[in-house]
């Protein structure tokens, strides 16, 4: 059986210890919705609500000023946790963060 290898559990330790910064960030600020920060989580709340026109919400998005595309890695955590701007943003600080880490690597 092979050994799982030191840079498997850097990602992971560092995706982890992201996931508790993001969380507690969120839970000790004061937020004030404005603009681009509170719309694009009600944009993709809505669109994750949207259960008969969902994927000519999304495609019909490109043609406007902003589209979905980012909402995207949200639908599964939406699906298990419920939609709300704490898991929005979480979910995109983890998909989005370990990318950057995978690239990086």
């Amino acid at each position: 059986m092979r050994s799982l290898s030191l840079p498997f559990f850097l990602f992971f330790g560092f995706v982890f210890l992201q996931t508790g910064l993001v969380a507690l960030y969120l839970q000790l600020e004061n937020n004030i919705p404005f603009w681009d920060h509170a719309m694009y989580a009600d944009m993709a709340i809505g669109w994750f609500g949207a259960k008969d026109a969902f994927w000519s919400i999304f495609f019909s998005s490109f043609s406007q000023k902003y589209n979905l595309l980012y909402a995207l890695p949200s639908l599964i955590s939406f699906k298990l946790f419920g939609a709300s701007r704490f898991i929005f943003i979480l979910a995109n600080a983890v998909v989005f963060v370990s990318f950057c880490q995978i690239a990086l690597t």
